[in-house]
């Protein structure tokens, strides 16, 4: 039997979820710190939630809201390179 290269454990379980009902729950965690990450609102932040690659983010602050929105282009764009994928399609701020 030959031998494979080695695999890095993520991919092996991204492989594994495929199709099942937990890969839709891994991808939103990710896309959440993906935008805590990149974002510097989280503390902002009351609620998120992600569904068909729109990410909806409830502020506590219309002040935060105002300054989200005029950074939102660069902010998605820092989440679909930190992500290395186009899963967030659009970001609405509330």
């Amino acid at each position: 039997m030959q031998r494979k290269e080695p695999e890095r454990l993520e991919f092996i379980i991204r492989r594994a979820l495929k199709g099942s009902f937990l890969e839709e729950g891994i991808t939103r965690v990710h896309v959440y710190e993906a935008f805590d990450k990149v974002s510097g609102l989280s503390g902002y932040v009351l609620r998120k939630t992600y569904e068909k690659g729109v990410l909806t983010c409830y502020m506590g602050s219309s002040v935060a809201r105002e300054m989200a929105l005029s950074s939102k282009e660069d902010i998605l764009k820092k989440i679909r390179e930190e992500l290395g994928e186009n899963l967030v399609k659009e970001i609405i701020f509330r």
